[in-house]
C-alpha cells in the first residue's frame, strides 16, 4: 500500500517564533516597574485560562492588569500596551525552511497553545498563508498535551494520524503525538529538523528566500 503525501504539523513558540521579552521589558520601564514584573504576574492561572479559551486575551490583559495595579498603582497600567503590542520574534530561518516544505506541495498545518490573539500575530508575520489550518488552543478549547487536540488537528487537516509529522519544542507534547499515532519529533534546531523531514520523505525544493517582514516595535496601538 502505497504511503499518502505527508503533512507536517508544526509547533509555533519556541519553533517559529521565540519570545526575547522586548515588549515586557519596555513597558516595566515605561511604568516604571520592576524587571520582570510582568512574568511574575502575567502567565499564573490567568494565562492558563487564556489558553483555555475561558478568558478571551483582552480578558486575560485585563486582569493582568488588575493584578498589576493593585501591587504597583494606577501608573503600571501603562506597562499593558508595549506588553501586548510585541509579536514576538521569528526565526527567519525557519520560515524560510518551511517556505521549501510549502513549495514542495507538502500541506503544514499549525498546532499551538495560544491566546485568542493568535491570529491577529500571524497576521503581523505574515504567516496566515504558510498554514493550510491553524489549531489554536483558545478556540477549541483544549491545550497540548492532551490527545484530544492532536484529534481535532487531525480532523481539520482530514489526515491519517500516520500520515502526519509533528514538530515541537517540548517532549510532552511529542511524546502525546507520538500516542495518537503521528510520527512525531522534538525540535533541536534547524538542522536536525532538516535530516529529519528529509528522512521522513518531504521534498525540500532548492533554498526559498523571501524578505523579512518588519515587525519591530514601534508606536504603540
Amino acid at each position: 500500500m502505497t504511503r499518502a503525501t505527508p503533512t507536517l504539523l508544526m509547533d509555533l513558540d519556541g519553533v517559529i517564533r521565540h519570545w526575547p521579552g522586548h515588549g515586557r521589558a519596555r513597558g516595566e520601564q515605561a511604568a516604571g516597574l520592576p524587571a520582570g514584573t510582568i512574568r511574575e504576574l502575567g502567565y499564573g492561572r490567568e494565562f492558563t485560562l487564556a489558553n483555555l479559551g475561558v478568558y478571551t486575551h483582552e480578558q486575560w490583559l485585563a486582569e493582568v492588569t488588575t493584578r498589576l495595579v493593585e501591587k504597583y498603582g494606577p501608573c503600571a497600567e501603562a506597562a499593558i500596551p508595549w506588553w501586548d503590542d510585541d509579536p514576538g520574534a521569528l526565526d527567519h530561518e525557519m520560515v524560510a525552511l518551511l517556505r521549501r516544505v510549502q513549495s514542495s506541495g507538502t500541506p503544514i498545518g499549525l498546532l499551538s497553545n495560544n491566546t485568542t490573539s493568535l491570529r491577529r500575530d500571524l497576521e503581523r508575520h505574515h504567516l496566515m498563508d504558510l498554514f493550510v489550518t491553524v489549531v489554536n488552543s483558545a478556540e477549541v478549547q483544549v491545550v497540548k498535551p492532551s490527545p484530544l487536540i492532536y484529534r481535532i488537528a487531525l480532523d481539520k487537516l482530514n489526515a491519517r494520524a500516520e500520515d502526519v509529522i509533528f514538530i515541537d519544542d517540548k517532549m510532552t507534547n511529542v511524546l502525546a503525538a507520538r500516542f495518537v499515532g503521528m510520527r512525531a519529533e522534538q525540535f533541536t534546531g534547524i538542522e536536525a529538523l532538516t535530516e529529519f523531514l528529509l528522512a521522513t520523505g518531504i521534498p525540500l525544493p532548492p533554498t526559498y528566500l523571501a524578505p523579512a517582514p518588519d515587525v519591530s516595535l514601534g508606536q504603540v496601538r
